[in-house]
């Protein structure tokens, strides 16, 4: 009977939406500015835990913030910060240039 209540309690819409929220309130959203030009801001990230091929098990994704092209790279998921941007190196300012600035969720 105990677990059964637990379950009816858990799946009562009235009863999830009425608790007390147990965290500080979300702060405000700022949009990112729209890039200027073509390649001139990228934002990057990791698919990670992908079955291994030659020793590359993620991928690094670079997409144009303004065209959405994107760029996919094979890479390993114990991959460190000069490997990183060495590959953005090669794959990326070697045929688009420099960007000015680049969007990630990682840490620095």
């Amino acid at each position: 009977m105990n677990r059964l209540l637990r379950e009816y309690v858990k799946s009562c819409n009235t009863c999830v939406r009425s608790k007390a929220l147990r965290h500080r309130p979300f702060g405000l959203l700022w949009p990112l500015p729209i890039p200027s030009k073509p390649w001139g801001s990228i934002a990057m990230d990791f698919i990670m835990d992908l079955p291994t091929v030659k020793t590359k098990n993620s991928i690094l994704v670079v997409v144009d913030r303004l065209t959405k092209m994107a760029h996919f790279t094979p890479c390993s998921k114990s991959i460190i910060a000069e490997e990183t941007a060495q590959s953005i190196l090669d794959g990326i300012v070697r045929l688009h240039g420099l960007p000015e600035e680049i969007v990630s969720d990682r840490g620095p």
